[in-house]
C-alpha cells in the first residue's frame, strides 16, 4: 500500500508543475526580444594558450557587452549590492576593451566610462551610496552609446583603410604595364592587385558589421534613455553580397556604408557628449 502511495506522487508531482507551467506561459505575454545581426567565424588559435586579436574583431563576442549591460540594469533596484558591484565591473572591463579596440588613446572618452563603471561598483561596495538608481540608469546608457562609439570608430577606420585599396582608383593591369615588362612581372602585378582586391572585400565587409553592430547598441541606448533617432539612421543597410566584383563593392560603400557612417556620427555625438558630461560632473 506504502508503495503504491510513493509511485502515485512520483506521478501527479510532475503533472503538477507541467500544468503550473503551461498556465504560467498561457499568462506571459511579453513580446519577443528584438533579433540581433549575428556573426560566426572560426574561433583564433589558441594552441598557445593565449589569444590574441589585433585589427580584427572575433565577431561571435560583439554583443557580450550588451548582455553585461542588461543584465545589470536588471539589477539596478533589486540585486544585492556586491552582486550589482561585480555586474557593473563587468561592464567596466568590456567598455576598457572597446576603448582599446578603438585605438584613439581616450580621444573618444571610452576609457572614462570604463572608470565610471569602476567608481560606481566601488562605491556599492563600500556603501557610500554616490550615485542613485537614476544615474545608474544613466551609466548604463552611456555604456550603450560607447559601444557604439566603439564600433562606429572602427567603422570609419576599416572605411580610410579601403581608400589605397579601392578598385576604382586603379587602372587595369594590361593597361599598366607595356610590352616590354617581363611576364614574371605582369604576374607579380596582378597577384599584388588581386591582394589588393581581397583586402578591399574584407575591409568593406567588416565597415558593414561594424555599423550593423554600432546601430544595435544605439537602438539598446535609445529604449532606455527615452530618446529619439530619425528612423533612416537607424534603419536596417541594405543587402549586399561582397563577393561581387570590385567595382561593384565600391558603389555600395560610397553609396552605402559611407554615408550611414556620417549619419550616425551626426546623431550619436551630442547624445553622448551629453552623457558624458554628466559623469564628468560628478567628477567635479
Amino acid at each position: 500500500m506504502k508503495t503504491h502511495a510513493v509511485i502515485l506522487l512520483l506521478v501527479a508531482q510532475p503533472l503538477v508543475t507541467f500544468l503550473a507551467l503551461d498556465s504560467a506561459i498561457a499568462e506571459d505575454q511579453t513580446p519577443p526580444p528584438a533579433v540581433r545581426k549575428s556573426f560566426a567565424e572560426e574561433r583564433p588559435d589558441s594552441s598557445r594558450g593565449w589569444v590574441i586579436v589585433t585589427k580584427r574583431s572575433y565577431w561571435p563576442l560583439c554583443y557580450e557587452a550588451l548582455d553585461r549591460l542588461e543584465e545589470a540594469n536588471r539589477g539596478i533596484g533589486s540585486a544585492d549590492p556586491a552582486e550589482l558591484a561585480d555586474q557593473l565591473q563587468k561592464c567596466g572591463a568590456w567598455m576598457q576593451l572597446a576603448a582599446d579596440a578603438a585605438m584613439t588613446e581616450n580621444q573618444a572618452g571610452i576609457s572614462d566610462t570604463a572608470n565610471y563603471f569602476e567608481q560606481a561598483a566601488e562605491s556599492l561596495r563600500t556603501g557610500s551610496g554616490d550615485l542613485s538608481e537614476t544615474q545608474l540608469r544613466d551609466l548604463i546608457v552611456l555604456g550603450n552609446l560607447s559601444m557604439a562609439k566603439s564600433h562606429l570608430l572602427r567603422a570609419v577606420l576599416m572605411d580610410q583603410r579601403q581608400t589605397n585599396a579601392d578598385p576604382k582608383t586603379r587602372k587595369d593591369v594590361s593597361a599598366e604595364v607595356s610590352a616590354s615588362v617581363k611576364s614574371s612581372e605582369r604576374e607579380i602585378r596582378a597577384e599584388r592587385l588581386a591582394r589588393n582586391l581581397e583586402q578591399y572585400r574584407y575591409d568593406s565587409t567588416e565597415t558593414r558589421k561594424h555599423l550593423d553592430v554600432a546601430m544595435t547598441y544605439l537602438q539598446a541606448a535609445k529604449k532606455l534613455g527615452g530618446f529619439e533617432f530619425s528612423a533612416e539612421v537607424l534603419a536596417d543597410l541594405p543587402a549586399f553580397d561582397f563577393a561581387a566584383p570590385g567595382a561593384e563593392i565600391a558603389d555600395y560603400v560610397a553609396d552605402t556604408l559611407r554615408p550611414r557612417i556620417g549619419d550616425l556620427k551626426t546623431a550619436l555625438e551630442p547624445v553622448y557628449s551629453d552623457y558624458q558630461k554628466r559623469f564628468k560632473s560628478l567628477q567635479e
